[in-house]
């Protein structure tokens, strides 16, 4: 009895095995495959599951179990994914697929908008900023040192009456500070005269020219006169000597004013005329003055910030 059955189960299995082949191996698989893609039934099967909050707290969980965490490392560090992953890297596919993506309006947009964040403004300008910052800062920390090494044996600083230590500014400092000056000015210069050849032009061009050139020269005067008279007496630094901290000023510790701030400026050309044989005193005085100091009365100090015990390396 047992036999039979047996025998029947098995015949019963073939007969349903042919009659799936026969099923598999007709039209109705394709018909079937046809009509889900026409109606969309993966799409709207996997969007019923999206939406569902079962789904989420299923995947919460799954993730959350440790047997997860350590299949997916060991999946990771196996040699067959990291084979795959190189091979997909390699082929031209990821290359077609990473163009496309860069050409993508949706990219450009998504650059556009990442490019053009506050946040990223503002780290750009922080990192601009922090570099000038430091490259500035090494500069004048180098040419702080070289005026105390060319200036050894002179006096660097003393005290006043109140105790507080003044700092006398060396030749690197004020070179580099009198150069940056010097640049400022012919920029301005520049634009300037471009812009009154611009509106010249619109005129006719000036003659003769001995007398444009002589306007020319009398500009230049100018604006060196005001540049320096008015950032001496105003604020006692020029934007170069502000950029290495350093001050002009009376003994008495006052920004020379406007008469003081002139004579100091005739000295000052004086000073640069003979191959700058007026700078040289700065390396042998104990104050560090040039010739237009001595004449204007006044003195170059190292800003608060850069005051620092007499005879330490800045």
């Amino acid at each position: 009895m047992t036999a039979a059955v047996r025998k029947l189960g098995q015949i019963g299995t073939v007969s349903g095995s042919l009659v799936l082949d026969h099923v598999l191996a007709g039209p109705l698989p394709e018909a079937i495959a046809r009509s889900v893609v026409e109606h969309r039934v993966v799409r709207r099967v996997l969007s019923e599951m999206l939406a569902t909050a079962e789904l989420d707290e299923t995947l919460a969980a799954l993730l959350e179990e440790k047997r997860t965490e350590e299949l997916v490392r060991r999946a990771v560090s196996s040699p067959a994914v990291e084979r795959l992953l190189l091979e997909a890297a390699e082929s031209g596919l990821a290359t077609e697929l990473t163009e496309r993506m860069v050409r993508s309006p949706q990219f450009r947009r998504l650059l556009e908008g990442v490019l053009s964040s506050p946040e990223i403004r503002f780290a750009l300008t922080q990192q601009t900023t922090s570099l000038v910052a430091e490259l500035v800062g090494s500069l004048r920390h180098k040419a702080v040192q070289l005026d105390d090494r060319v200036a050894s044996r002179t006096q660097r600083s003393e005290s006043t009456a109140d105790g507080e230590s003044i700092q006398y500014a060396g030749i690197a400092t004020r070179g580099i500070a009198l150069s940056v000056d010097a640049a400022l000015m012919q920029v301005v210069f520049l634009i300037g005269g471009a812009l009154t050849g611009l509106i010249a032009s619109v005129f006719g061009s000036l003659r003769p020219e001995w007398l444009v050139a002589a306007l020319a020269g009398g500009a230049w005067l100018l604006l060196v006169g005001m540049y320096f008279v008015v950032f001496w007496s105003v604020l006692g630094q020029t934007p170069g000597m502000r950029l290495m901290r350093l001050k002009v000023q009376t003994a008495g510790g006052q920004p020379p004013g406007v008469g003081r701030s002139l004579l100091r400026l005739v000295g000052l050309v004086f000073a640069i005329v003979p191959l700058f044989g007026g700078i040289v005193p700065v390396l042998f005085d104990h104050r560090r003055r040039a010739l237009h100091d001595f004449v204007a009365g006044t003195v170059v100090v190292y800003h608060e910030h850069l005051q620092v015990p007499a005879g330490s390396a800045y």
